[in-house]
C-alpha cells in the first residue's frame, strides 16, 4: 500500500514546477499538509461554536433526522436491515460506527466529521502538488480549507462530508497513479470509487472513464495496464458486491447500491419537473414519505404488488416515455438545470446554506470573497491556461463532466453538485499560479483568453435566481421543527407564523403549527390549523388521523370518527390509531364496530400488545353484556402479560379486569395488587386512584364496568 513517506515525497518535475527534493522536500510537504489540515480544522471548529447556538445543532431535521434514526437502529444491532436500500447506505453506517466509538453526543459526531473534512483539504493539497505544483497545491488546500459551503457541509448531519472526503482521496490516488502506476493504488482506487458510490450513486459514471484512463497510461506495457484495470475492478467489487448480495437476499434483485434510481430519475424528468425537488405526491416533501409514495403509486398503477427493483423500473419507464414523447420540453428542462447547476446560489433542500450564513458570522464573512461565483469562473480560467496539458489532465475534465451530467439528469441541490468543487478548486489554484507565471514570462496580454472566459463565466454564474431568497418560508419552517423538538414551543410558533406569512400554502407548516398549538393547550387553534392542512392536502391520511385524534381528545366524537375512519382506510395498520378509533366508537355506543376494529387490528398487527390489551379490556369491561367475553379476555390478557413479562402495570390492570369478569376474583385481586406495586414509586395520581378503586371492587367480588 501507499507509505507515509511516499505520500509527501516530491512530485516528479516533468512539465511541472520543481517543488524540492530529498528529505528537505519531504519535510516541507509534510509540514504544509499539516498546516492546511490545521487551518481547515480551526475554521470548522469556529463554525461549530457558532452553529451550536441554533436548535438544529441538537435536533437534526429532514434527511439528517432519517440518517440519525437509521444509525441508531444499526447501533442497536440491526446491521443488515430488513429492506432493500432506498437511500445510499454508507453514511448511516459511518454515523453508527462513530457513535459506537464516541457516543451519540452531536458535538463529538461533528468533531469527527470536521476532522474528516479537514483531512480532505490536505489530500487536495497532495493531489494538486502532483497534478500541477507545490504552490498550486498549497493554494488549493487553503481554498478548500476556507470555502464556506465546505465548512457548512462538514458540520451538518449529511453525507456530503463523505462525498468531499472520497472525492479528494480519489483525486490524490489518481495523481499518484499518473506518476507511479502502482498495483496497490489501482486496487485502492477501485475501493474508493465503490465507497463513493455508496454515498453518491452517480459516481458510477466514473467507472468507464477511469477504466479508459488506466488503459491509456503509457508508463507501462499493456499487460501491466490490464493488471491495473483488473485490480481496480476487484477493489470496487470488494465494496459493492456484498451490498448487491445483501439486497438480493432481502429483495430478490442484485442491486449494487439502492432501489432509488427510478423514482429519482422520474422526479427529475417529467411534465411537472422544474430542476428542483417536486414530490411524487404534492405536499409530501419529507424524506419519510419518498419510498412509501413511490411504491404505493407504482403498485396502484400496475395493479399488483411490486418488488423494489420493479418499482424503480416502473418510474424509469415513465420518465423515458415522457422524454421520448416530449424531446423539446426535455431539452428545455436540461437547459434550466444546467443554469441552476452553475449558478452561484447554493440551492438547499432541508438546511439552507444562505440561511445559516445569516446566523453564523464566519461563513458569512468568508462568503463575501470566496463562493461558487468566484471559484467557478476562476476554475474556467485555469482550464484555459492549462489546456496545453489536456492530454495529461483529460481525466480531470472527464470526471468533472461526469459529475455535472450525474446531477443534471436528476435534480439540482447544492450538496448534489458539491463533489464538483474539489476539481474546480484544483483548476482555480492552478490557474492563479499559472497566470502569475505566464504574466511574468510573457506579459499580461497573454492572459486575455483566460480573462475573457472568466468574465463571461462570472456573468452567467452570478446571475440572480428568482428562488434564491434565504429568508424563505421553508427555512423558517425547518427552524421551527427544531425548536419544537427541543421544547421551545413559543419560538416554534413565532417561526411558523413567519413561514406562513411568506407562504400560506405550506401544508406541513400548518401541521407543525397544529402540533405547537396543541402543546400550548390551544386545542381549537390546533384543529383549525389541521383543517387548513387538509385543504392543502385533501385526503392525506396523516392529516386525517391527526384531526381525528384531536377531535377525540376534545370530546367531539362524531367528528373524530369521521376523520379517523378516513385515515384508517388509507393507512390501516396503525395500532395506536386503531385503539383511538375503538375508544371513539365505544363512546358513541358502537361497541360492535369497536370490537371489530380491535380484532382486525390484532390480526394485522399480532405482535402489538396494545391492541390485544385494548381488545381484552373491552371484552372484560363493556357495559353491554352481549359484547363481554370473560374467557377470551383472560386468554388475550395472559398473552399480553407473557409478552411484557408481568412488568407492565396497565396490562396487569387489564388481566385483573378479565379475571373479575370470569369470576376469578382472587386472581383479579392478586393481579391488581401487583400492578399497584409496580407504580408504587410514582407520585400518586389519577392512575393510582383508578387501580385502587378497581381493587376494592374485586375484593368485594364485583367486576368493573366501563361507564
Amino acid at each position: 500500500m501507499v507509505s507515509a513517506d511516499s505520500a509527501f515525497a516530491p512530485a516528479p518535475t516533468g512539465s511541472r514546477t520543481p517543488d524540492g527534493s530529498g528529505a528537505r522536500g519531504h519535510r516541507r510537504n509534510a509540514a504544509l499538509f499539516v498546516a492546511i489540515v490545521v487551518v481547515a480544522f480551526g475554521a470548522r471548529l469556529i463554525h461549530l461554536y457558532e452553529f451550536a447556538r441554533l436548535p438544529t445543532f441538537q435536533v437534526p431535521i429532514g434527511d439528517a433526522r432519517a440518517y440519525i434514526d437509521w444509525s441508531r437502529r444499526i447501533v442497536e444491532g440491526d446491521w443488515i436491515g430488513r429492506e432493500v436500500f432506498y437511500q445510499a447506505p454508507l453514511y448511516p453506517y459511518f454515523l453508527a460506527v462513530t457513535q459506537l466509538i464516541t457516543g451519540p453526543d452531536p458535538w463529538r459526531i461533528r468533531l469527527v466529521q470536521i476532522g474528516l473534512g479537514s483531512l480532505a483539504c490536505g489530500l487536495l493539497f497532495l493531489a494538486n502538488r502532483r497534478f500541477f505544483s507545490r504552490g498550486a497545491g498549497v493554494l488549493a488546500g487553503l481554498i478548500a480549507a476556507l470555502y464556506p459551503p465546505a465548512i457548512f457541509f462538514d458540520a451538518l448531519i449529511q453525507k456530503t462530508v463523505l462525498d468531499t472526503f472520497f472525492m479528494c482521496l480519489l483525486l490524490w490516488i489518481l495523481a499518484r497513479l499518473s506518476d507511479r502506476p502502482a498495483r496497490a493504488c489501482a486496487m485502492a482506487l477501485g475501493a474508493v470509487v465503490g465507497c463513493f458510490a455508496l454515498t453518491r450513486e452517480n459516481v458510477l459514471l466514473f467507472v468507464p472513464i477511469i477504466a479508459l484512463w488506466l488503459l491509456t497510461l503509457r508508463t507501462q506495457p499493456m499487460a501491466r495496464r490490464m493488471v491495473r484495470l483488473v485490480l481496480f475492478a476487484l477493489g470496487m467489487s470488494a465494496v459493492l458486491v456484498p451490498v448487491g448480495l445483501r439486497n438480493k437476499h432481502i429483495g430478490g434483485a442484485f442491486l449494487i447500491t439502492t432501489a432509488q434510481f427510478g423514482p429519482n430519475f422520474f422526479i427529475g424528468n417529467n411534465e411537472r419537473a422544474t430542476g428542483l425537488y417536486v414530490p411524487l405526491r404534492p405536499g409530501r416533501e419529507e424524506p419519510t414519505y419518498e419510498r412509501t409514495d413511490a411504491t404505493e403509486l407504482a403498485q396502484q398503477a400496475m395493479g399488483r404488488s411490486l418488488s423494489p427493483a420493479e418499482v424503480s423500473e416502473y418510474w424509469s419507464a415513465r420518465a423515458w416515455d415522457w422524454i421520448r414523447s416530449h424531446p423539446g420540453a426535455w431539452l428545455r428542462l436540461l437547459g434550466v438545470k444546467c443554469m441552476r447547476l452553475v449558478n452561484s446560489h447554493e440551492i438547499a433542500d432541508a438546511e439552507d446554506f444562505h440561511f445559516y450564513q445569516l446566523k453564523c458570522p464566519l461563513i458569512r464573512r468568508l462568503g463575501v470573497v470566496l463562493h461558487f461565483g468566484v471559484v467557478a469562473p476562476l476554475a474556467l480560467a485555469g482550464l484555459v491556461l492549462t489546456w496545453n496539458r489536456r492530454r495529461e489532465l483529460w481525466i480531470l475534465h472527464a470526471l468533472l463532466l461526469a459529475l455535472a451530467l450525474g446531477v443534471v439528469l436528476f435534480i439540482i441541490y447544492s450538496r448534489y453538485r458539491f463533489p464538483m468543487v474539489p476539481i474546480l478548486v484544483l483548476f482555480t489554484a492552478a490557474g492563479v499560479v499559472e497566470a502569475v507565471r505566464t504574466a511574468r514570462r510573457s506579459g499580461l496580454w497573454t492572459l486575455a483568453p483566460a480573462a475573457v472566459a472568466a468574465c463571461i463565466a462570472a456573468l452567467v454564474v452570478n446571475r440572480s435566481l428568482p428562488d434564491s431568497n434565504p429568508d424563505s418560508a421553508r427555512n423558517h419552517s425547518n427552524l421551527a421543527v427544531a425548536y419544537l423538538q427541543s421544547g421551545h414551543v413559543d419560538a416554534a410558533v413565532e417561526e411558523l407564523h413567519q413561514a406562513l406569512r411568506l407562504d400560506s400554502k405550506l401544508a406541513f407548516t400548518n401541521i407543525n403549527l397544529a402540533d405547537a398549538y396543541w402543546r400550548q393547550g390551544r386545542a381549537s387553534d390546533s384543529i383549525q390549523a389541521l383543517r387548513k392542512a387538509l385543504e392543502l392536502l385533501p385526503g392525506d391520511e396523516e392529516v386525517e388521523l391527526a384531526l381525528g385524534t384531536a377531535f377525540a381528545h376534545t370530546g367531539q366524537f362524531a367528528e373524530a370518527e369521521r376523520h379517523l375512519r378516513a385515515g384508517l382506510v388509507l393507512a390501516p395498520k396503525r395500532p395506536q390509531v386503531i385503539n383511538d378509533f375503538a375508544v371513539v366508537l365505544s363512546r358513541l355506543g358502537k361497541w360492535d364496530e369497536a370490537l371489530e376494529a380491535l380484532r382486525r387490528g390484532a390480526r394485522e398487527s399480532p405482535d402489538d400488545q396494545s391492541v390485544l390489551a385494548h381488545l381484552a379490556w373491552n371484552l372484560a369491561t363493556c357495559p353491554m353484556a352481549e359484547y363481554r367475553n370473560g374467557p377470551e379476555a383472560v386468554q388475550l390478557a395472559e398473552m399480553c402479560c407473557r409478552k411484557t413479562e408481568l412488568k407492565d402495570a396497565g396490562v396487569l390492570d387489564v388481566l385483573a379486569a378479565a379475571y373479575a369478569e370470569s369470576g376469578q376474583f382472587d386472581k383479579a385481586v392478586a393481579a391488581e395488587q401487583r400492578a399497584l406495586r409496580l407504580i408504587a414509586s410514582a407520585p400518586a395520581g389519577e392512575k393510582t386512584r383508578e387501580l385502587r378503586a378497581r381493587l376494592q371492587l374485586y375484593q368485594a367480588q364485583r367486576p368493573y364496568r366501563q361507564p
